[in-house]
């Protein structure tokens, strides 16, 4: 693969440096494998300005162009603002470079107008696509007239590449359309998450971390681990993150006193989420959905074991021998599992955890991975 464009609608910019970092590892990944690799980040924020562009670089390869204006509040104008400016960015790009394939990291909005750009641009494309609204139908009735613009992004033949083949299965559920696709998965920092020698402790001890919300259900773990203690007095709950379950979480373990065992660390670095997934008997996760769930293969990255609801996504790399896949939701149905866990956490091994997930979601592997899915897109693809 020689020349790769990337637009991006969600990217890591001067206003938030944490935004969309998923999106920055695809792209970064791909680094070695391409003679040019450059990226685009394009957005419009509504605002109670008339319109005021702001454009930089953020690093070597990558340009961001953010527009604050009214207009934006409108979805249809914001539709039509966004093709507008992408058609100009596209045509100023490629008037410079011969670019082999333009990659659409998430579909909406930048895709909106797939079929306009398809017909002006005879360029190999494909979109690149993470977000979860697909499962949740944007939060909106499955038959609202609304998302039938959305839906037509998938109706004309564009390949697809999502981060699991769960959430490849969600958009074709969704759009009720078929489209050729390809599963790239997330990229895990294999050198942040890593063995520490010697970490683990004799005490049985469980890690959680995220952005606390509802769909996370944090309180089936805090409440299962409740119970576990009855059984095991000296076991740990250490939980990590932030977001707006945490008041909840921290009160209800201050109203069952159970501070001597649960302990909140909040907000925290990659490296420290790292030493304490090192430090735990299990990493456990009990989410309603995930398109793939990086903390998980976080854990997995360090040699930790895991407990973890039954998803589609996480069941394409959890199984018996790296962890156990709860079902349902049931206090008692997790209490059991991570009973379970404790009872056989000697016969799960660290390196061998390790190194399954490394030859998958390292950035090494996801950009062999991406590069190959890139070459055989531009070689099938037909100009229309």
């Amino acid at each position: 693969m020689n020349k790769v464009l990337h637009i991006a609608n969600w990217y890591p910019n001067s206003a938030n440096l944490l935004e969309a970092l998923f999106v920055r590892e695809h792209f970064r990944a791909l680094d070695p494998h391409a003679e040019q690799n450059n990226l685009v980040h394009l957005q419009f924020v509504a605002s109670n300005t008339l319109w005021r562009r702001s454009s930089s670089s953020m690093e070597d390869g990558s340009e961001s162009v953010i527009i604050h204006t009214f207009l934006a509040k409108s979805w249809k104008l914001n539709e039509l603002l966004t093709y507008w400016i992408l058609s100009k960015i596209l045509r100023k790009k490629l008037a410079s470079t011969s670019y082999d394939v333009i990659c659409f990291h998430i579909a909406y909005p930048l895709c909106r107008y797939m079929g306009r750009l398809k017909r002006e641009f005879h360029v190999p494309m494909c979109i690149v696509e993470h977000w979860t609204a697909y499962h949740l139908n944007f939060n909106l009735p499955a038959g609202a007239k609304s998302l039938n613009p959305i839906r037509q992004i998938f109706s004309h033949n564009i390949p697809i590449i999502t981060v699991s083949k769960a959430l490849a299965d969600d958009i074709n559920h969704f759009s009720s359309l078929d489209f050729p696709s390809y599963v790239v998965p997330n990229v895990v920092n294999d050198e942040v998450f890593d063995i520490v020698e010697g970490a683990k402790k004799e005490q049985i001890s469980f890690f959680m971390v995220n952005y606390w919300r509802p769909i996370k259900n944090p309180m089936i773990i805090i409440q299962a681990f409740e119970s576990l203690l009855d059984r095991f007095p000296g076991a740990k709950l250490t939980i990590g993150g932030y977001g707006p379950l945490y008041s909840q979480m921290n009160d209800y373990v201050q109203s069952k006193k159970l501070e001597h065992a649960i302990s909140f660390l909040g907000e925290m670095s990659k490296e420290e989420i790292a030493a304490e997934m090192n430090k735990a008997t299990a990493f456990v996760h009990s989410s309603s959905y995930e398109t793939f769930s990086v903390v998980t293969a976080e854990a997995l990255m360090c040699g930790t074991p895991v407990v973890v609801q039954d998803l589609p996504a996480i069941a394409e790399f959890v199984d018996n021998s790296n962890g156990i896949l709860v079902q349902g939701y049931e206090i008692k149905t997790w209490v059991k599992a991570l009973e379970k866990l404790i009872s056989q956490r000697d016969k799960y091994d660290p390196v061998a955890i390790r190194t399954s997930v490394k030859n998958k979601f390292s950035k090494k592997a996801v950009g062999q991975e991406f590069a190959k899915v890139l070459a055989e897109i531009r070689e099938g693809y037909v100009r229309s």
